[in-house]
This record gives structure tokens, C-alpha cells and sequence, in this order.
């Protein structure tokens, strides 16, 4: 699916909700709100209400996520866990909402457990904000890392590594198995090395969402999407449902529609009859 923010301005239209459906979409990826701001956790709940809102009425999921706003590759951890203590319980109820721990923490790409980290401590983040939410959400299911750039073969070690020690602090046990959460990733090391690490990762058996990946000359990028889908991995495209965003409008039909059908790509969409 593509992207809404309420950072900083109004959710989308509904109607944009609706026409996403279209596009053989059944996901919006909300960047509900940034820790680099001097209000407090859950200023933006009255849009962030509005998006959960327009997702139920068109069947779509939504997965919230806590931005950075001008500071990717850095986190707060007060305010995740004042974040997470507000909207956790909020839409503990809704079924078709999911939560994403926060976007790119550490610049840029595991391992986060790590003296070499920067900053350090992201793991005690992913934990921390885990322990809320669960406390709050027990059934909703959790993204964890949200890393930026996967680089080569070896990342899928660092990433399993990361994995097994919030499995330690969150369950006593390194090699605990998830059933309602997964890691994850973004694509800015390139299809290849993306594709490489992903599949070490989910063939120790943890599942992995691609939550953003950018654009190729302004137009959706065809050779992820190929990538991805036959992988089995779910994806969250960096295009937007606003006109006036810091991406491309994903409701323009040459920006997304037209490339998809150009490269024959194919998936069978839970609204509609595109792209086959």
C-alpha cells in the first residue's frame, strides 16, 4: 500500500482512502506522528482517529508508525514510550490496525545491537516500546527495526542478531518464534542486497514487511515490486494518498497505475480487478 502522514498536516481525503482500492491496494502506511517536536505524545490524535477511521470504512489495514519528522537515523525513547502509552490502547480493539515501533531509528542499517550503533541503544527501544504495546494491544500485531539500507549477504546475521536479543530481553529466550510480529525494512540498499538479506531472515523463520521504498525517475519502482512479490513479502510503497507530500502522488495514474501494467506485473487484489 502507499503512504498518509499526519505529521504535520490533515489525513488524506476519504475519498483518496477509497481510490486507493482501486490500485489493488488493501494497506495505508501512516506516519501518525515525529518524536522532534515539543508537544506532546498524541497531538495528532484527532487525524490519526480520521485515518484509522477511513481504513475501516474501506476494508483497508492501516499500520501506524511513529516518524522522525527531520531526524531519520535517531530516535527518542521518552517520547516512543509516551507515544506507545497513548495509542496502543486506543485502537487496541481494531482489527485491521497495526503498529510499527518506529521509523529508521538508526542510521542506517543493523546491526542495532551494536556499541557501533548510531545512536546506540535501538534495541532497548524495539523492547521497551514492545513491553507497552503488548500491555495495552496483546493481539495487534508489532513491526519491529524499520532498518534503512540492507546491504549485503551478511546483513541477514546482523538482522537475526538484533532479533535474538530483544527475544532475550522480551521472553528470556534468544531463539523465541514470533506469531503476531515481524521485522521491518526499508529499501534503500538496492533490490539485490535487499532480496539477499531478506530471504537469510525468513529462512530462520521470521517474517519481514517492507514498510517503504522509493521511487525510480518520480514513478513507482517496478523491480522491487517483482522482487517482492515473488518473494511473498508483503510492501509498503513511498508514494503518497496527499497531492502535496515530500513524495509522489500514487493516485497519478503514469506514477503508479501505468508503470505496473507496462511491466506485467500480477497480484490478486482483495478489491477490484487490478492489476489482474
Amino acid at each position: 500500500g502507499p503512504f498518509d502522514s499526519t505529521e504535520w498536516s490533515d489525513v488524506a481525503p476519504a475519498a483518496n482512502y477509497a481510490a486507493v482500492k482501486t490500485l489493488g491496494f488493501n494497506t495505508i502506511h501512516l506516519y501518525a506522528e515525529n518524536f522532534d517536536t515539543t508537544l506532546a505524545a498524541g497531538h495528532r490524535a484527532a487525524q490519526v482517529d480520521l485515518a484509522v477511521e477511513y481504513a475501516a470504512n474501506n476494508g483497508l489495514y492501516i499500520i501506524i508508525c511513529l516518524a522522525n519528522g527531520g531526524k531519520n537515523g535517531d530516535y527518542s525513547l521518552s517520547y516512543a514510550e509516551a507515544f506507545w502509552n497513548f495509542y496502543a490502547p486506543r485502537y487496541a480493539s481494531q482489527t485491521h490496525v497495526l503498529y510499527e515501533i518506529q521509523n529508521e531509528p538508526v542510521s542506517w542499517g543493523p546491526p542495532y545491537n551494536s556499541a557501533s550503533a548510531n545512536p546506540t541503544g535501538a534495541i532497548n527501544l524495539q523492547v521497551q516500546s514492545y513491553k507497552i504495546i503488548r500491555n495495552h494491544a496483546p493481539s495487534t500485531p508489532i513491526l519491529f527495526f524499520s532498518y534503512s539500507v540492507l546491504g549485503y549477504g551478511g546483513n541477514a546475521a546482523a538482522i537475526l542478531g538484533d532479533i535474538h536479543a530483544v527475544n532475550t530481553a522480551i521472553h528470556g529466550n534468544a531463539n523465541a518464534k514470533w506469531t503476531n510480529e515481524a521485522v521491518a525494512f526499508h529499501g534503500y540498499g538496492g533490490v539485490s542486497n535487499t532480496e539477499t538479506v531478506i530471504n537469510g531472515v525468513i529462512a530462520d523463520g521470521y517474517p519481514a514487511v517492507m514498510t517503504e521504498f522509493g521511487t525510480v525517475n518520480s514513478k513507482v519502482d517496478t523491480t522491487f515490486i517483482k522482487a517482492l512479490e515473488s518473494m511473498g513479502v508483503s510492501w509498503m510503497d513511498f508514494q503518497g494518498i496527499k497531492t502535496a507530500d515530500v513524495s509522489t502522488y500514487v493516485l497519478t495514474a503514469s506514477l503508479f497505475h501505468d508503470p505496473i501494467k507496462s511491466a506485467g506485473i500480477c497480484w490478486k487484489p482483495d478489491y477490484g480487478s487490478f492489476p489482474c
